[in-house]
Formats: C-alpha cells, sequence, structure tokens
C-alpha cells in the first residue's frame, strides 16, 4: 500500500472531510455487497449438496417434499427479510465512519471525530467557537491528508469468501459433470416428480400401503398373529442383500434391532425377488419400524394394531308366506324362535367400524351351501343381508372384513330353525251306523278336520263298486284361517239319489259303496302336496232281511256277555256269604274290583244295545216296536242299573274293605235283588230273539210268496203270449 494521501486536498478542509467520508462508504457498501453475493452463493449451493445427501438417504416422499419445499423456502424468506435485505439497505453514517477510522488509525485522534460531527451541525454564533472548530477542522482535513492510502473493507474475509463459493462452484461443476444421472434425478425430485433413487437394492413389502404422508401402513388384529414379508427385487440390474435389518419401535418406546429370516440363497439368479421373513407371534400393541438392507433403507413403516370388526344388534325381518295370512314382524335373533316354511327373511346388523366386504352363506341340514350376498350402508355401518324364501332349517354363516383388511376371525353362525307346514289331519268316524246297510240308510258322520295354519276345502268322495268317486264340498274358501272344523254330517242314501246322477239308480244288496273325505289347507310352497285323505270306509249293501239277521246274531253275542256278567255278580253276592273278620278287608277288596269289572261289562253292553236300535233306525227298518224293544226294554235298564246299583255296590264294597264293621249281610242283600232285576232285563233279551226269529221267518215267509207270485204271473204271461201266436 503507498503513502499517498487518499484524495487529493481540497482549498476547503470541511470538503477534505467529506470527501474522505464519501470514499470510505463507498468502498464499505460495495464489499458489503460482495460479500452477500458470495455468501448467499455458498449457502445455496451448500444446501442444493446438503439436500442432495439427505434426500439419497431418506428418500421422502412426494408429500414430505412438499413439506420441505415450504420449511426451506419459508426459511429463505425469512433470511433474506431479516439479514440480507437489511445489509444491503444499511447507510453508514458520517459518525460512524469517523468511528471506524479512528479506531483503525488511533493517530487521528478525537479531534477527528469532533470535526467530523460539526461537519452536520448548523454553524456557531460564537466567534471564538467558530474560530476553534475551524482550526480543529483544519487540523482534522491536514491529519487525513498525511495518512498513507487504506480501507476499512476487510479484503481477507472477502477473499475466504470469493475462494469458498469458487471451490464450491467448481465442485459443483464437476460433480454434475460425472454424475450427469443422480443429477438429473435430483433435479427431477426436487421438482417433486414420484420419481425414486435408482439404487442396487429395492425392497418392498408384501400388504402394506403406502400413504401421502410417505408412511408404510398395516393394519393387523389385536393379539393376532402376524407374517412380515419383505420382497428384494432381483430384476432391472438389483441385487439381493445378504441381510435385512429390522429396527423396531413400540408405542411404550422399547426399541429393538434383528436381521430378518432369509428364505433362499441371495446367490441364485432363478428367482425375479428374495424373500425375507418375520413372524410377530402375538401382535399386541402398534410399533414403528425401519427395514434396511445394502443401500436400500424402506421407512418409516408402522404396524397399527385395531380391533376386529363386530356385529351387534341382529335382528331379522320375517315375512310370512301369503297362505299364512300374518303380518310381517322384526325379531332379535336370540328371541325368533321358529320360522314357519316359506317365510321371506332378512337380516341387519350394526357393525363396529366401516366394512369393506361381507361374506355370507346358507348352509342347509343336507349340507349344501348357498351364497348370499350382503348389501352396505353409505357408511358402510349397516349390513343387510336378504336370505330370501326359507323352506327349511339352516345356518347363515357371516364371515366380515373391515376397510383395513381385518376380518372378524371365526364366521358368526345364526341358526335358523324352519317349522315345514304340516298336512292337515282328518277323522271320520260312524255314528249309529256299521259298515253293513240297506240301500235306503242314512250314514251319521263325525268329521273332524285339522291344520295348524287353517283349513281351505273339504271334500266328501262317495265311489259305487269300481266307478268313478262322486265329490262334494263341505268347505271351500280360500281366504279361511279357520285351524278346526268339526262337522256332524249324515249320508243319505236316499236324498243323493235326487242329486248324484251316479247314484240314482237303486243300490242293490252285495254291492260295496266307498266313502273318502279329503281335506287341503292353503300352504301353496312348491312342490305342491296331494290332499290328505281319510282312511276309506267301504259299506256293504244288504237287504233289511239280512241285516236284522245280522243284528239279531249280535243280540245273541251281547245277551251271552250279559249271562256272564250275571254269573260274575251273583258269584260277588256267594263271596259276601264268606266274608268273615280275618278277610274282610282283602275279600271285601277284591270283591269290589270284582263288581267295578262287572259294571263296566254291561256298561259296555248296555252301549251295544244303543247301537243296535240306532242301526235299525238309521237303516230305515220301518220296525219301531223292535227299536223300542231293544232301546226302551234293554239298553235304558242297563244303564239305570249300572248308575244306581252295580256301581254304587263296587263303590260300598271297596269302601267297607276299609272299615273296621263291615255291613256284608246289606251288601248281600243289595246284590241279590240287583241280580233278580238283570235276570227280568235278560228275560227281555231271551224275549227278543224270540221276536226276531219271528219276524225273520214272516219275512222269510213274505219273501217266498212275492217269489212265487212272481213265477206264476210269469208263468200266465208266457201262456197268453202261446195263445196269441195260435
Amino acid at each position: 500500500m503507498t503513502d499517498e494521501p487518499l484524495i487529493t486536498p481540497p482549498h476547503d478542509a470541511a470538503d477534505v472531510l467529506r470527501s474522505e467520508l464519501t470514499a470510505h462508504r463507498d468502498q464499505l457498501e460495495s464489499a458489503v455487497r460482495r460479500e452477500v453475493v458470495l455468501t448467499s452463493s455458498a449457502l445455496l449451493i451448500g444446501l442444493f449438496w446438503l439436500g442432495f445427501v439427505v434426500d439419497w438417504l431418506l428418500e421422502p416422499s412426494v408429500a414430505v417434499r412438499k413439506g420441505l419445499w415450504l420449511v426451506v423456502l419459508g426459511s429463505t424468506a425469512a433470511w433474506v427479510l431479516v439479514r440480507l435485505l437489511p445489509r444491503l439497505r444499511r447507510k453508514f453514517s458520517d459518525a460512524e465512519l469517523a468511528l471506524a477510522l479512528v479506531r483503525r488509525r488511533p493517530e487521528l485522534g478525537d479531534g477527528f471525530i469532533t470535526a467530523v460531527e460539526q461537519l452536520e451541525r448548523p454553524p456557531v454564533e460564537d466567534a471564538t467557537q467558530r474560530t476553534l472548530l475551524r482550526i480543529t477542522t483544519e487540523q482534522a482535513a491536514s491529519q487525513i491528508r498525511s495518512l498513507p492510502r487504506f480501507s476499512l473493507v476487510n479484503e481477507r474475509r472477502l477473499m475466504n469468501w470469493r475462494r469458498l463459493s469458487l471451490v464450491l462452484g467448481l465442485g459443483t461443476i464437476l460433480l454434475g459433470a460425472f454424475m450427469l444421472q443422480p443429477l438429473s434425478v435430483y433435479l427431477r425430485r426436487l421438482a417433486l416428480s414420484p420419481d425414486l433413487w435408482p439404487r442396487r437394492v429395492a425392497l418392498s413389502l408384501v400388504g402394506f400401503k403406502q400413504e401421502p404422508s410417505g408412511l408404510w401402513i398395516k393394519r393387523v388384529a389385536r393379539d393376532d398373529r402376524f407374517r412380515l414379508v419383505v420382497l428384494a427385487d432381483r430384476t432391472g440390474g438389483h441385487v439381493a442383500p445378504s441381510s435385512v435389518e429390522m429396527r423396531t419401535r413400540t408405542s411404550s418406546g422399547r426399541t429393538r434391532s434383528e436381521n430378518l429370516t432369509r428364505v433362499g440363497s441371495s446367490d441364485s439368479a432363478a428367482a425375479e425377488s428374495l424373500q425375507f421373513r418375520h413372524e410377530f407371534e402375538r401382535v399386541s400393541e402398534s410399533l414403528d419400524f425401519t427395514l434396511s438392507g445394502g443401500d436400500a433403507r424402506l421407512g418409516p413403516c408402522r404396524l397399527e394394531v385395531s380391533p376386529r370388526p363386530a356385529l351387534s344388534e341382529i335382528v331379522a325381518e320375517i315375512l310370512p308366506a301369503s297362505y299364512l295370512h300374518s303380518a310381517a314382524r322384526t325379531l332379535s335373533i336370540s328371541a325368533i324362535g321358529e320360522i314357519p316354511a316359506g317365510s321371506m327373511v332378512e337380516l341387519s346388523a350394526q357393525a363396529s367400524a366401516p366394512l369393506a366386504k361381507t361374506s355370507v352363506r346358507l348352509m342347509s341340514a343336507s349340507g349344501s351351501e348357498t351364497p348370499r350376498t350382503g348389501q352396505l350402508s353409505a357408511d358402510r355401518m349397516q349390513l343387510r343381508i336378504p336370505l330370501g324364501v326359507l323352506r327349511e332349517s339352516t345356518r347363515v354363516q357371516i364371515g366380515i372384513t373391515d376397510q383395513y383388511d381385518i376380518s372378524s376371525g371365526e364366521p358368526y353362525v345364526l341358526p335358523l330353525t324352519v317349522t315345514p307346514d304340516t298336512p292337515p289331519t282328518i277323522s271320520v268316524a260312524l255314528a249309529g251306523i256299521g259298515l253293513a246297510i240297506t240301500p235306503e240308510a242314512r250314514a251319521p258322520l263325525d268329521l273332524v278336520a285339522e291344520d295348524d295354519h287353517g283349513l281351505r276345502e273339504v271334500l266328501l268322495s262317495l265311489r259305487r263298486g269300481t266307478e268313478l268317486p262322486s265329490k262334494r264340498a263341505l268347505l271351500n274358501d280360500a281366504d279361511s284361517d279357520q285351524q278346526r272344523w268339526v262337522k256332524l254330517g249324515v249320508i243319505d242314501l236316499l236324498t243323493l239319489r235326487n242329486r248324484d246322477e251316479r247314484l240314482r239308480r237303486p243300490l242293490e244288496p252285495g254291492e260295496k259303496l266307498t266313502l273318502q273325505v279329503e281335506v287341503r289347507d292353503g300352504c301353496d310352497l312348491p312342490p305342491l302336496r296331494e290332499a290328505t285323505k281319510s282312511a276309506a270306509i267301504e259299506f256293504e249293501i244288504v237287504s233289511p232281511e239280512e241285516l236284522v239277521s245280522r243284528l239279531g246274531e249280535r243280540e245273541i253275542n251281547l245277551r251271552q256277555s250279559f249271562e256272564k256278567s250275571i254269573a260274575d255278580l251273583r258269584r260277588v253276592a256267594f263271596g259276601l256269604a264268606e266274608v268273615n273278620p280275618e278277610n274282610a278287608p282283602s275279600r271285601l277288596a277284591q270283591l269290589g274290583v270284582d263288581t267295578q269289572q262287572v259294571r263296566e261289562d254291561i256298561s259296555s253292553i248296555a252301549e251295544a244295545f244303543s247301537l243296535i236300535a240306532a242301526e235299525l233306525q238309521n237303516n230305515r227298518i220301518g220296525n219301531t216296536q223292535l227299536v223300542d224293544r231293544v232301546e226302551r226294554g234293554i239298553a235304558e235298564p242297563l244303564r239305570k242299573e249300572v248308575t244306581d246299583a252295580i256301581g254304587p255296590l263296587a263303590a260300598d264294597l271297596l269302601g267297607a274293605a276299609k272299615a273296621e264293621m263291615a255291613p256284608t249281610a246289606s251288601l248281600a242283600a243289595r246284590a241279590t235283588t240287583t241280580i233278580v232285576r238283570l235276570e227280568r232285563i235278560l228275560a227281555r233279551m231271551q224275549a227278543l230273539e224270540t221276536y226276531n226269529e219271528i219276524v225273520t221267518t214272516l219275512r222269510g215267509l213274505i219273501g217266498e210268496q212275492r217269489s212265487l207270485t212272481g213265477k206264476t204271473q210269469e208263468i200266465r204271461r208266457e201262456q197268453a203270449r202261446e195263445l196269441l201266436l195260435e
């Protein structure tokens, strides 16, 4: 540096000082601008390469890079506003420059500072002070003028920044020349391209989903077992690493590092990828982890623990079949009970989490499976399953998977018990008529038809011999919900002759007439079943004489049974005479039981005689005297004896067996008196047999007379024809 003055001294000392200050000010401001440019360029180059290293190591996602761009731009803007612009806009005052010059050149002294400060002040009025200030200014100008040239700028600092910027710039040019592909990738990634860094090792997670933030996440069921599978690509120039390390951190803060198990050999070139595994026996809490192998790093990754989805509030909407005439109902699955066959069923349930998919199967008792489709609501929290029409018991198997691909585990199994429609039942009982009837008989019937959901049709069928049956509707109501139908009907053969063409021809003895009742319910479920038919009742047509003869044989059998009952009661009377205090309880008890048996036998005989009387009436056998003999002469007295004498006698005998003093004499007298009355009834039975024999004989004679008269008339007609021919 030379010793020449910085500026040629002017004639005015104040102008000299101002000129010197302006020169130093221009140097400082120029130096500040150069330093700002050099530091900014060095900082930008440094940030460029720092970002390169960080991006290559961490390989953040597009979303993360957007965030980093916002941070960098915000920090840069703040640095420019807070640090850069204030430095560029700063103006150095004369006082600041004078102080800096005195610090740099102490020989200038305080007078120099005083001289500079008075330059900005107005002139003083005092002459003495003006003289002193002028002298001070001249001395300051003389001092600054006498000093060699110097600068307030730190040239070494500027040179260092210049060298650093030059080195960074040349280094960037050289690296760019040798790293064109990495730099091009980095520039594309700076432009937020999704391109990845080209690496020799490429790792991927099976079953994980990458979120916009770059997090690889997989949700698993709590306490479930999970297998982590990592694939190392071996195509496109990639190589498989010898090992893959996993560093985990649980939600509780515990960290751990371990190597994954390699499946296969890293030297084999046959497979397109090499697999690495890790078994989590029980995932009880969420954990974060990163994977590294070779020059690849994968992460952040997370195993998120979630509860399994569940169904609650499961209800069934049941719409019974139309033939049941029942309204729709909604029941909880636990209180559904039995479902009528043919009902349309739809299940609905509330899910604990949004569902992604469902699996529904109907499993019948025979082992067949039928798939069904579940319907999800808009928020995927409500599940509806139309099962359709159920005709047999089934089990509904429901499997659900939530939006995170977590299943419910074991599927829900809901048993549905379907009650099939039972066929209607029909019972037909003859009342006061037997299977042998006359051509003019009337057959009373007791018909009882039942169905669990309502009868629709009852048909009476009559078939003469082998001809087609004739049917008549007793009930025909398609909308009936009557579950029990009782009918006391009568089949009158005389009336049917006028109504039915097939029965108009008189029935002849020896013919067969078959009666059957058919009943149908309203069940229209396929396959349609046939009507329920009663047991066929086959009537034999006989003549009145033949029927009377058969009834007479039955009366003889009844009379013989009645004689046996009288003999049994007589043994009771004799047994009472043999009762003594030693055997009284057991003997009386046995006699009471025997008397009860006699009462039951005679009661049955009375009902049998009443049936004979009813058959005579219903077969229109015009013999009121015979009917009166059977009913009033035999059946009614027998019932009266059973009610008034034999029944009380049996009860008293059983009661006497328990008493200390048994009135055996009075009991024996009552038994004897009863026997006498029964023998009178027996006499009426014997008289009835004689009467029947006479009636039968007379009917036989009348029949022979009619036959003889017919043959005589035939002979006469034949003789008349012969006379006419002659």
